[in-house]
């Protein structure tokens, strides 16, 4: 970090290139509050969907398990939603859910990506049980 500030000051290189580590550490100081903000959303939003996929498919797997007839109709349309790349399905969900924390909520694109994990170890587990 010495040589790094040492040198963005003898060589004067425009802080639009390279800032030096002191110009880092007053903008992180001076925006902490939008810092913060922006933080907050990007831990709230992987982990709310987390837990609404693992609850949702807990659910669902014990439904599954409970009708057998279901189970034979969903388990393969899982398993083809497995196969299809999250990237192509990403702008997908973009298009019908929209941006912004409410109105396309992000936390459905970590649900749809999780749920299908969750869903197979639940059904296992309930489906394994004495």
């Amino acid at each position: 970090m010495y040589w790094w500030e040492a040198l963005c000051r003898l060589l004067q290189i425009p802080d639009f290139l390279i800032p030096a580590p002191s110009q880092v550490a007053l903008r992180l100081y001076d925006k902490h509050d939008l810092y913060f903000m922006h933080t907050w959303i990007t831990i709230y939003e992987p982990t709310a969907g987390f837990f609404l996929a693992v609850a949702f498919g807990i659910v669902s797997a014990a439904i599954i398990v409970v009708i057998p007839r279901l189970r034979d109709v969903v388990m393969p349309l899982l398993l083809v939603a497995q196969l299809v790349p999250k990237v192509a399905v990403a702008p997908l969900l973009l298009i019908w859910f929209g941006y912004g924390l409410f109105p396309g909520d992000p936390r459905i694109s970590y649900a749809f990506v999780i749920f299908a994990r969750s869903h197979r170890g639940a059904a296992a587990a309930v489906d394994s049980r004495p």
